[in-house]
């Protein structure tokens, strides 16, 4: 996230909240893990925090930009084939990118990054530290 000038408390807040939420999204995608267990952990991860999340952090990245598997609880789209990857395999590259707030200071947070996953878990693609970053 970035901010122009030094970041009120409560960004800095959601900021933490959507790291600890994208760690927790690194750590469980692990091959033969379902993408709904993913969404648990970082919705587990941001509560923790006092925040809250969309209801999906991710999608699939290959021919288009927004595809399957979709990372979430319940996710709904058109068409009969909708919902039929649930589960992590070596060889696919997701976008993760929790959506969270903070009812109570109505602070808002989004942070990306790509993974690939491989056997051992996820690999990200950007070294850049997943933080608040002020721009003075």
């Amino acid at each position: 996230m970035v901010t122009f000038g030094q970041p009120a408390a409560s960004v800095e807040h959601i900021g933490r909240a959507v790291a600890l939420g994208m760690d927790a999204a690194a750590t469980a995608l692990r091959p033969g893990a379902g993408f709904d267990a993913v969404q648990r952990a970082v919705i587990d991860a941001v509560e923790s925090q006092g925040a809250r999340s969309e209801y999906w952090s991710g999608h699939g990245l290959g021919l288009d930009v927004l595809e399957e598997p979709w990372v979430g609880l319940d996710v709904v789209q058109d068409g009969s084939k909708a919902g039929a990857v649930t589960a992590a395999e070596p060889g696919m590259v997701l976008a993760i990118h929790p959506t969270l707030w903070d009812e109570d200071t109505r602070a808002m947070g989004y942070m990306a990054n790509t993974y690939v996953i491989d056997d051992d878990g996820a690999q990200a693609l950007s070294r850049h530290p997943v933080a608040v970053h002020p721009i003075p």
